[in-house]
């Protein structure tokens, strides 16, 4: 699941980079994939509700570490998982830890430039 949250928040920062409604391209998704899921997160990602968490950020980044236990017990490359952990260590440097983990948007946000370019992002994003 950590692996969908990525490509969402992914998607969401490219699209409004484009110039898109984030929520016009969380409707076409939703259209598309059909998915109780994905609708989901779509939604939480679009609210910003990360202090509201379901999924602990750092929860998060133990089930990361897990998967990529096994994937070096099983010589199994999972280069996703590599970036999400990435992307899950950071946070916890930023004090993220007790945040939702579709806090990750924050991660994302800030890697494309977007974490001063929006109020709401100037307001959540830790220093």
């Amino acid at each position: 699941m950590t692996s969908i949250m990525e490509a969402l928040c992914e998607s969401l920062v490219l699209v409004q980079k484009t110039g898109i409604e984030r929520e016009h391209f969380a409707e076409v998704l939703n259209a598309i994939f059909r998915s109780p899921l994905v609708e989901s997160y779509c939604r939480l990602l679009l609210e910003r509700r990360f202090d509201q968490p379901s999924f602990r950020f750092r929860l998060g980044l133990k089930d990361i570490r897990l998967v990529l236990e096994v994937a070096d017990e099983t010589t199994t490359p999972l280069p996703l998982a590599d970036l999400i952990r990435q992307h899950a260590l950071e946070g916890l440097a930023r004090g993220m830890d007790e945040l939702d983990f579709t806090a990750l948007l924050r991660i994302v946000e800030a890697h494309a430039g977007l974490d001063g370019s929006t109020e709401a992002a100037r307001r959540e994003l830790p220093r």
